[in-house]
């Protein structure tokens, strides 16, 4: 009896997991459309929304980005990029034992950029490791650590990692 109980214990609880796993893919999936939606429309005070105050980016071999610095990069990007589209996946999301959500996720930027008097098509195939945390208003990112990005202008390699 009491086998049966603990096994019926520990079904009821990877069933209730999962349905968290599968709630808070639903919400990050959202997330991720509406943030890359907010790039592509030039709204990036939009993506400041979805950041913590003290949201990080971590990208070896380069220095560590702070939330005002992400928005202004990101300002000057958009202001010189035209037709982006920037669709990400989830590969794999799982929970923190001490509280969030990490994602990895899989991404793919184009756009038309203007450099000068020329306009080249940008592309940057990368990876990150994302940490979501909960707060009152939902999920929000608090670190992003890219994991692998690779550049490309008008097909050719570009940056340390093209």
């Amino acid at each position: 009896m009491k086998v049966e109980l603990a096994a019926l214990v520990a079904l009821m609880a990877i069933s209730v997991g999962a349905q968290i796993s599968r709630s808070v893919r639903k919400e990050l999936d959202g997330d991720y459309k509406e943030f890359s939606r907010a790039f592509e429309a030039n709204h990036i005070d939009a993506i400041g929304s979805m950041l913590t105050d003290d949201f990080t980016v971590v990208h070896k071999g380069e220095p560590d980005m702070n939330k005002a610095q992400v928005i202004a990069a990101f300002k000057q990007q958009a202001a010189m990029s035209k037709n982006v589209r920037w669709p990400r996946k989830i590969v794999r999301i799982k929970a923190r034992p001490h509280g969030g959500v990490l994602a990895t996720v899989a991404g793919h930027f184009v756009a038309v950029v203007s450099q000068g008097k020329g306009k080249h098509k940008l592309e940057m195939a990368s990876s990150t490791r994302d940490l979501w945390v909960h707060t009152d208003t939902g999920l929000k990112l608090k670190r992003s650590e890219v994991t692998s990005m690779k550049m490309s202008m008008d097909g050719k390699p570009i940056g340390p990692r093209g």
